[in-house]
């Protein structure tokens, strides 16, 4: 793929790996993207940072430390790929990209996040899996247009209760974490589809308010996952519960 190319539906077979599974992203019909993944770029280059039509910009793969404060010229852009460089704090200069819709940061070494990501209203996908994570920000609520939150591979021990604000989320991976419990705010995920927490945390207790999640679809866990009864119940052609991180 060339540097700068029109294309007419913009992520049309980009998958994004996260673990096993794997996610397609939403066509960005129309609009112009730029791919520099596995360069070892240290720098964005100043081609991407000069064209403020951007609507997508992959960097997956390269030495990016930092990011330059050109980046938030960028106003248009909804997806950003920023996977696999040599991030160990969260670059600031996002929160101000307020188009942006997909926002991965995966298999970085971050260990925080800071309260301006949930500034960013119009995010509906981050990628976050792979990290350090330790904690996540208190007003993680605030995304109200979030449908997709991929945790796994962190050192989480424990969720912020506004997570369960999160009304529109569809699919949360909290797998390979230190977590000993999940909230019964759970059942106030009222559009989960896809709940994966295997290895999320030894003898982890699942409420039973998972229960009430009407549309869950895929439960993911592992042997030493303490579920409630009434989840077998509901183990129908619509829910499949998995015991292997498939």
């Amino acid at each position: 793929m060339t540097k700068n190319r029109h294309i007419g539906l913009l992520l049309i077979g980009i998958i994004l790996f996260s673990g096993c599974r794997l996610y397609t992203m939403r066509p960005v019909s129309g609009k112009r993207g730029m791919n520099f993944d596995r360069r070892d770029l240290t720098q964005i280059p100043p081609e991407a940072l000069t064209d403020t039509t951007l609507a997508s910009l992959s960097l997956f793969g390269n030495q990016l430390t930092t990011l330059s404060d050109s980046i938030t010229r960028l106003q248009q852009l909804e997806v950003l790929y920023l996977g696999r460089n040599q991030f160990s704090t969260f670059p600031e200069q996002l929160c101000k990209l307020k188009s942006l819709r997909v926002l991965s940061l995966a298999y970085n070494e971050l260990d925080s996040i800071p309260d301006c990501l949930c500034e960013m209203q119009n995010l509906e996908w981050i990628f976050l899996n792979n990290n350090q994570l330790v904690h996540l920000p208190d007003s993680i609520g605030k995304l109200q247009k979030l449908e997709q939150l991929l945790l796994k591979q962190n050192k989480l021990t424990k969720l912020p209760e506004s997570l369960y604000d999160l009304s529109k989320l569809q699919v949360l991976d909290l797998g390979y974490n230190e977590l000993s419990q999940l909230d019964s705010g759970l059942a106030s995920l009222h559009q989960l589809k896809e709940l994966r927490i295997y290895r999320a945390g030894f003898l982890i207790n699942v409420p039973e308010s998972i229960c009430s999640l009407r549309f869950l679809e895929r439960l993911v866990i592992d042997n030493s996952v303490v579920l409630p009864t009434c989840i077998f119940a509901r183990q129908t052609n619509r829910l499949m519960i998995q015991s292997t991180d498939l």
